[in-house]
């Protein structure tokens, strides 16, 4: 089983003796000039990825693994052709919204694999809470509810829901069993995540600190509205309407190669978990971009 990150295609090395912005200006350069090479891979990635969904998959609803893995690459497939619409509309640095995004679900895939099924069980089912909260909530509005799919969702709240205790109540349970007391649930017990784990943490576990304090924090600053971010999108001049500057390369091709790296990822551990036999085509495309790096590098 795939247990830890990979991450290719860096930009352009470094050159002794550069001023900080000639280096950003080769760098600009070096990205416009690797875009098209990288353009064409993540449509083939993008083909082979509907080509593995025409397959026929044979999976279990009630199986987080399953679920987890069919979903997450589901998901990773619509947001790289996300990524591919805004490179063509030039709004480049917001790919990077995007693209964080999908390194994120890669790191939370391959952390709850790497303890199955109790970690993807964990996340499948935190869904019948959701969905309890939300009927509780129809039925307040004045919404009917079906009684038979009512009662059916609270048996799975009775099966499921004391994984998903707040620490509030499980400290309040642990005292009152502790005094030998009776303990009333509240209403609403549970927590609002299906997990305690912080993301820095699964970063950690999947051996991907090197990301998570690279790309992923490079891209937080466009996603937290981060000054570094926000003032570096600006073209030197008067104040308008138009101030950012219409293009950044390296933040596309920063964006476009993390969603392929991370559709191949989570495509890695759907052929494994499934026993797909795409282990071969999947390492054809890793090889490919390295090569587009390496190529890139000895150009840039």
């Amino acid at each position: 089983m795939i247990t830890s990150v990979s991450d290719l295609l860096d930009e352009g090395n470094g050159r002794m003796g550069e001023t900080q912005e000639e280096s950003l200006e080769r760098q600009e350069r070096w990205a416009k000039g690797v875009m098209p090479t990288l353009l064409r891979f993540a449509d083939q990635v993008g083909a082979f990825t509907n080509e593995v969904f025409a397959m026929d998959i044979l999976h279990d609803w009630d199986n987080g693994a399953d679920i987890m893995a069919l979903s997450f690459v589901t998901k990773q497939r619509e947001h790289l052709r996300s990524i591919r619409v805004l490179i063509a509309a030039k709004q480049h640095r917001d790919g990077l919204l995007i693209a964080r995004t999908m390194i994120e679900g890669r790191a939370r895939l391959l952390w709850a694999f790497r303890d199955t099924p109790e970690r993807t069980d964990q996340w499948l089912w935190f869904c019948a809470i959701l969905d309890w909260r939300r009927m509780l909530d129809l039925e307040a509005k004045g919404v009917r509810v079906d009684p038979v799919a009512k009662a059916e969702l609270a048996e799975l709240v009775r099966k499921h829901g004391p994984s998903y205790l707040s620490p509030r109540v499980r400290k309040e349970l642990a005292q009152a069993e502790a005094n030998g007391k009776e303990y009333r649930l509240p209403e609403d017990p549970w927590d609002y995540k299906w997990t305690d784990t912080k993301v820095s943490e699964m970063f950690g576990e999947v051996q991907g600190d090197r990301m998570y304090r690279g790309a992923y924090g490079h891209s937080s600053e466009w996603v937290h509205w981060g000054p570094q971010s926000v003032l570096g999108a600006f073209e030197l001049g008067d104040w308008n309407a138009g101030a950012f500057t219409e293009e950044d390369w390296r933040s596309a091709v920063e964006a476009l190669r993390l969603a392929c790296q991370s559709v191949l990822q989570c495509l890695e551990i759907l052929d494994v978990h499934f026993s797909l036999g795409l282990a071969e085509r999947i390492g054809g495309f890793w090889s490919t971009m390295e090569r587009i790096r390496d190529e890139a590098n000895a150009e840039g």
